[in-house]
């Protein structure tokens, strides 16, 4: 069974989260076979708009195989330039030994920033939400920044501009997987 992973990092932006997990069980009421899931590394999350989680099981606790799916979403501009978020050292290795392994990593809006730490944008094409595109070229030289478009594939890394472009990289998902017919009933 696909299995379809989202993180839920720190100050995470409800609708870059809640877009792309709300097309894909919507996906899943019309057939399609995967295990959505959800995994933080934090013990306490808080949304930015103050919105707490409960209990969420740690992301050191997936079991994603190649073929598997794990989205980050875009978190808040104040945490990206923190020495909390620099210090999340374990969670960069993690994503980056995930896309390794052949699990489509795939990012929504400033969630390109936990990709960039991971080196995961180096030498391929990325985006971001269009506030943050410069930012990103700066902080990440290597990677290819591209402005003004909803979404990159590179290999088994894929990122996506601001909150509806999560949904745009999310339909696009489901119709190479199942076709366009089944993401227009989507």
């Amino acid at each position: 069974m696909l299995k379809v992973a989202f993180i839920v990092p720190p100050y995470v932006e409800l609708l870059d989260l809640a877009g792309p997990a709300q097309t894909f069980l919507e996906a899943k009421s019309h057939g399609l076979d995967a295990a959505i899931e959800f995994y933080s590394f934090h013990d306490r999350t808080i949304s930015t708009s103050g919105v707490g989680f409960g209990e969420i099981k740690n992301y050191k606790e997936a079991d994603l195989k190649a073929g598997d799916y794990v989205f980050v979403p875009g978190t808040e501009h104040d945490y990206l330039r923190s020495d909390q978020f620099l210090a999340e050292k374990s969670f960069f290795a993690w994503i980056a030994q995930c896309a390794d392994s052949n699990v489509n990593t795939c990012s929504i809006c400033t969630g390109a920033f936990f990709l960039g730490e991971a080196g995961l944008l180096d030498g391929r094409e990325c985006t971001t939400h269009w506030r943050r595109t410069d930012e990103l070229k700066t902080r990440f030289p290597k990677a290819k920044v591209l402005a003004d478009i909803l979404y990159v594939k590179s290999d088994n890394i894929y990122t996506s501009a601001g909150i509806s472009a999560g949904i745009d990289l999310a339909l696009a998902i489901l119709e190479h997987l199942k076709g366009p017919n089944f993401v227009h009933k989507v």
